[in-house]
């Protein structure tokens, strides 16, 4: 035994390189973890662009719908005023 070096002797050796090694399966095991949880992340945002994209798209049409809506109840409500005041230009001229 004497011909061995001193550090293969020590147990504090064996310990620190122990730990070494279990830091390193645990330095890649959490590179894996988290390069498979960043493509997750990268789906999910993909997904979050598309609903947001869908949304606009609801908003444009229903402020198309609006704005459509809105000019016909205008036109109609411009036919009703022009009808009353043909009745009563009419009527007062029948009164008279």
């Amino acid at each position: 035994m004497e011909n061995t070096p001193l550090l293969a002797n020590n147990p504090v050796v064996f310990l620190l390189l122990g730990l070494a090694l279990a830091a390193l399966i645990w330095w890649v095991t959490a590179a894996r973890k988290s390069g498979q949880s960043n493509g997750l992340a990268e789906q999910e945002m993909g997904l979050l662009v598309k609903q947001l994209q869908a949304l606009s798209d609801g908003q444009e049409r229903l402020s198309g719908g609006l704005h459509h809506v809105s000019e016909a109840n205008a036109k109609a409500q411009t036919g009703c005023i022009y009808m009353a005041l043909n009745q009563m230009t009419t009527q007062k001229f029948i009164h008279r």
